[in-house]
């Protein structure tokens, strides 16, 4: 075959791959479920808030692992040695954190998973048509107390922080939203999100089989705190 010809066929093969490759670039991965796409029934709801509840647990965030970003920064307790340098955890209890902290960027990051998490379900919720309309009272007074609670500790260790109320779904949004706000508004925000957590359907105090989620006597512990 004329090698001539060979070279425009494989040319026109690749045109035509490009064309139609861009196409196939933008088609959803399979395997995936998007966030907006995610909230289908109330048991969706319930799963995602246990989603927002898991955040929780992560030992960078808020879990049992985590006295490293609270109470090693006090005289309660410590497991570094303050005579020598025990690497980035020891800038903690020596009150000489450096923008550079791995840790530090991680317990940050944790922190916005539950925000994150708490911002999907209070909005996936709102899409919902519930059996009970107490039930979506419930599952959102409780995402809006993990959504506080995760902010509590955000802006009384940064100060001002960006205030995220919404999911943010693709890069224009994340680039809108994520300034600095001023620590008051912040402030204002968990107050808000306690107050409708006080005035919700929840239980007082949530019976033995419900042990760990929110109750109203947490939000106003919380929101007495504040």
């Amino acid at each position: 075959m004329n090698p001539t010809y060979v070279r425009i066929l494989l040319l026109s093969a690749t045109l035509s791959m490009a064309s139609c490759g861009q196409e196939f670039l933008v088609k959803t991965d399979p395997n995936a479920i998007a966030a907006a796409d995610f909230y289908q029934s109330e048991n969706d709801a319930l799963l995602g808030l246990n989603g927002a509840y898991q955040a929780l647990r992560n030992n960078n965030g808020l879990a049992e692992g985590s006295g490293l970003f609270n109470e090693q920064r006090s005289d309660n307790t410590g497991t570094n040695d303050n005579q020598s340098n025990a690497g980035e955890p020891f800038q903690f209890n020596d009150f000489s954190i450096l923008p550079s902290n791995t840790y530090l960027k991680s317990h940050w990051l944790a922190l916005y998973q539950i925000v994150t998490r708490a911002n999907q379900v209070l909005a996936g919720t709102e899409t919902l048509t519930f059996s009970n309309p107490q039930t979506k009272a419930q599952y959102q007074a409780e995402a809006r107390f993990i959504r506080a609670l995760a902010y509590f500790h955000l802006v009384r260790k940064w100060g001002d922080v960006p205030l995220v109320t919404q999911p943010l779904n693709s890069a224009e949004a994340v680039r809108t939203n994520t300034f600095r706000e001023k620590k008051e508004k912040v402030y204002e925000q968990i107050v808000a999100d306690l107050t409708e957590v006080i005035n919700s359907p929840l239980p007082d105090i949530q019976p033995a089989a419900q042990k760990g989620r929110v109750s109203k006597v947490a939000g106003n512990e919380k929101c007495w705190l504040v």
